[in-house]
């Protein structure tokens, strides 16, 4: 190592462990600096790279939760593009928990309005037991029986 590499080792180490521990403690604004290089450049463009991945995430949930939650748009999902590997999985997870969640209320939202229609006929999906087995049931047919 050089002399200057050297002088600048734990000024960086101990910057990399504050933005760390930041970024453990939530805040995904903290950033290495870019302008580094060599091995400690290629840490802190890895590690800002990860911060940027994760503060998408938590954007993105943050308008599902807004979107979905207070204003009912249950056809949104979450859309990170470019997310690859664990990043991909966990916004596939994500839209599949949100699936899941918003199935109920558009069963119960589609046999309503069939039977604000008239129409009597209508079935609705319930969710018998915890193993996802389901059943159609039409209760307003065994009424009119």
């Amino acid at each position: 190592m050089t002399e200057t590499m050297i002088r600048h080792a734990e000024p960086r180490s101990r910057q990399m462990l504050a933005s760390m521990l930041a970024f453990r403690d939530g805040n995904f604004s903290a950033r290495l600096p870019s302008d580094w290089d060599g091995i400690d450049g290629q840490i802190a463009t890895a590690f800002n790279q990860a911060i940027s991945y994760e503060d998408r995430l938590s954007r993105e949930v943050e308008r599902l939760s807004l979107t979905v939650g207070r204003e009912g748009r249950l056809k949104q999902r979450m859309s990170v593009p470019g997310a690859i590997a664990g990043w991909a999985a966990k916004v596939d997870c994500f839209n599949t928990l949100l699936d899941d969640l918003v199935r109920p209320t558009t069963e119960i939202s589609r046999t309503i309005g069939a039977v604000a229609r008239g129409d009597l006929g209508q079935s609705m999906e319930l969710e018998v037991d915890s193993m996802g087995v389901r059943s159609r049931a039409n209760s307003f047919d065994r009424r009119s029986s």
